[in-house]
């Protein structure tokens, strides 16, 4: 899960030193359009899960809505010190 295809680290704009397991998934259709991203931020001795799921954005949307919360998510673990 630490290989994926959509590259969480680079939307999310999270350091090289933070590791993350995840599991996307998308399907579109001529009605409906669903991207969701699942994973576990490693940080320094913490994890941290996670599970984001969209629905009615197209895929590059999706990704920028997702990377922007999980960017949030490690800003607030890392202000509180969590991963410490």
């Amino acid at each position: 899960m630490s290989n994926s295809s959509f590259e969480i680290k680079k939307y999310a704009d999270l350091p090289n030193n933070v590791l993350v397991s995840q599991k996307d998934g998308f399907w579109y259709t001529q009605n409906e359009s669903y991207f969701h991203d699942c994973g576990i931020l490693y940080v320094s001795e913490s994890r941290f899960s996670y599970c984001i799921m969209t629905k009615g954005l197209d895929k590059v949307n999706a990704t920028k809505v997702i990377g922007t919360i999980v960017n949030k998510s490690y800003s607030f673990i890392n202000e509180q010190g969590v991963g410490s």
